[in-house]
């Protein structure tokens, strides 16, 4: 899969030719910019000491609900439209999007949430029985899940999503989506059911476009959060590990800074020391306890971050 620069995602078409490729309509990732991870002492200590954040399963946390969501989106919008579509391509859109597409996406993929807001009172209160802390990620510098090896298949699009809570905004990328399966049907209105045998291959690609699709919406009662997720899929080498939150067992994956970087510049790079996360910035909560911005300093630079910024909350709140 590529991207167009500018415009949009993409993929081989079913015949396989490299010079051609089906567009799809999503949101490109954020490349730029800061974006704030909001975790306990537990979070920030476990962060810096591995150089790798941690992104988890949606089916332990409250994001499952957030994918029904955008799945009933996705449902509402063909209900629209595909009384507009052909029938050979209507049989071939609803091939696509079945009924295990929820599941199949919960499975196998992960999210990292953060926020382009560093100062949250609804963050800070989430973290009001701990120190909370908020950490500055570069986005220019690319994260990648941490694999054993250099293979990258995902069953989403890696990057960073800024989350659409909109709602025209979501049914009109639904619907864009919907409209660009049904033209890639194979075949012709007159022969279709003779290339029934490449719909399964056109499934792979396209559950892709939909599980990343699906990562990008929240309803809009959320808006405030202005989050920002890192996506990413479980390809075939990557390492699923598990932690204890609250009494529950979370499935996630370790991201960090990509440990195989295009060909050009893989020079030096063999047997280097672990390389530092893109921390910029670590911002302590209203409540924490008096002298722990500079154990936070300290701290970051015993790990190698020397030039991390701390910083106390500007908003005077206390949870006592």
């Amino acid at each position: 899969m590529k991207r167009e620069p500018g415009e949009t995602w993409g993929f081989p078409s079913e015949e396989g030719d490299l010079d051609e490729w089906i567009a799809v309509p999503l949101p490109l990732p954020l490349r730029h910019g800061l974006v704030w991870h909001y975790t306990g002492v537990d979070g920030l200590l476990g962060i810096v000491s591995n150089n790798a954040l941690w992104a988890s399963s949606p089916r332990v946390l409250n994001d499952v609900s957030e994918l029904e969501y955008g799945a009933g989106l996705f449902q509402e919008a063909w209900s629209a439209l595909k009384n507009e579509v052909p029938e050979p391509c209507a049989v071939f859109v609803e091939f696509l999007v079945g009924s295990d597409l929820l599941s199949s996406v919960i499975d196998s993929a992960f999210i990292l949430s953060t926020s382009l807001e560093g100062d949250l009172l609804t963050q800070w209160m989430h973290y009001s029985k701990s120190d909370g802390f908020s950490i500055a990620l570069d986005l220019s510098v690319a994260l990648w899940p941490k694999v054993a090896g250099p293979n990258r298949t995902s069953m989403v699009f890696n990057g960073w999503a800024r989350v659409i809570y909109d709602r025209n905004s979501q049914l009109e990328m639904c619907t864009r989506l919907l409209k660009s399966m049904a033209r890639a049907t194979p075949g012709s209105p007159h022969d279709w059911q003779q290339h029934q045998d490449r719909w399964p291959r056109a499934l792979v690609s396209w559950r892709i476009v939909l599980g990343t699709a699906l990562m990008h919406m929240k309803h809009p009662a959320y808006k405030d959060e202005r989050e920002v997720r890192y996506i990413c899929g479980r390809g075939e080498d990557t390492t699923v590990k598990f932690r204890a939150s609250n009494g529950r067992l979370i499935p996630y994956v370790e991201v960090a800074r990509d440990p195989h970087p295009p060909v050009n510049e893989q020079e030096g790079t063999e047997g280097a020391e672990p390389i530092t996360l893109p921390i910029k910035e670590v911002r302590c909560g209203p409540d924490v306890r008096r002298g722990t911005p500079l154990l936070i300093k300290s701290m970051l630079a015993s790990y190698g971050y020397n030039d991390v910024e701390v910083r106390s909350s500007d908003i005077p709140y206390s949870a006592v």
